[in-house]
């Protein structure tokens, strides 16, 4: 099984549901933790929130208790971006209030929202590229992905 990069990125689109009684706050930091990971992210925009009797879409300026909306999301560091349609274990993450510690939310990723953040290889000698070069220009047939795109 083929190994595919996971971009890495520091602004989510996601489906949040939220279960606390005072509502999610745009501009207000939260610890958002992915994953087993544990970072903090800010809400910039609250999109829409979904009726779920009906699944119209309205706009809200704040998600009160039980609200499902679609959110941005800013974190203060990049992070591997999987939707939670793809992998539920990995796209999903939970909101902490900062001052309680208490749960008061969940989000389910849909995309990120930057370019994802380039990582370059830089464990690669100068003798691996030009063998590389090498293997692609005389055996084309090897399908040899270029190496030295890895190297940003």
């Amino acid at each position: 099984m083929a190994q595919s990069e996971v971009p890495l990125s520091d602004q989510l689109l996601a489906d949040v549901v939220w279960m606390a009684e005072s509502p999610l706050e745009v501009g207000r930091q939260y610890d958002i933790k992915v994953a087993g990971k544990k970072t903090v992210g800010t809400f910039t925009a609250i999109r829409h929130q979904v009726d779920i009797n009906n699944l119209q879409t309205f706009s809200v300026e704040s998600l009160a208790l039980n609200g499902i909306g679609l959110c941005e999301l800013n974190l203060t560091e990049s992070i591997a971006v999987d939707a939670y349609k793809q992998c539920p274990d990995t796209g999903g993450f939970i909101i902490i209030d900062r001052l309680t510690n208490v749960t008061v939310g969940a989000g389910m990723i849909r995309e990120a929202l930057s370019a994802p953040v380039s990582e370059g290889r830089t464990d690669i000698s100068a003798f691996e590229v030009e063998l590389n070069a090498l293997i692609r220009k005389h055996f084309p047939h090897w399908d040899a992905k270029d190496i030295s795109k890895l190297l940003g």
